[in-house]
């Protein structure tokens, strides 16, 4: 809970800091589990913040790779378009419009609405820069 109130103060370090801690309690009580997932998400989304792109790809990634193996649709549907929305912001609109379709079709497997409406203003955003007429 700490990191959620350093990321609301916008304290980046001190919020990296905390879920950084969190990460390492909840790997120690089990490496590869939907709570691992979720805090590498929340450190990513504040790496992100922080305009540390490396880094919150690779955690955004690692987050994959857990609900992946987990088979936690919903979560793999949000981390693939958390690394749309990455891809965004790094201007990489190829690569964006590429995680925002596979999102969008996650999304739409698992019927959240508000992911939904994310990856289909990500990929509006992507094709647009990318002056694509679809």
């Amino acid at each position: 809970m700490s990191g959620h109130g350093h990321k609301l103060n916008k304290d980046y370090p001190a919020a990296i800091a905390a879920y950084r801690e969190a990460l390492e309690i909840d790997r120690s009580i089990s490496p590869e589990s939907d709570d691992v997932a979720i805090t590498l998400n929340d450190l990513a989304d504040v790496e992100k913040m922080n305009k540390d792109y490396p880094a919150a790809e690779r955690d955004y990634r690692e987050a994959l790779r857990i609900a992946k193996i987990i088979k936690d649709d919903e979560d793999i549907a949000l981390f693939t378009g958390n690394l749309a929305a990455l891809a965004l912001d790094r201007e990489q609109w190829a690569e964006a419009e590429s995680l925002a379709r596979e999102a969008l079709a996650l999304a739409e497997k698992v019927g959240r609405q508000e992911l939904i409406a994310s990856d289909c203003h990500r990929l509006a955003k992507a094709l647009l820069k990318q002056n694509h007429k679809s």
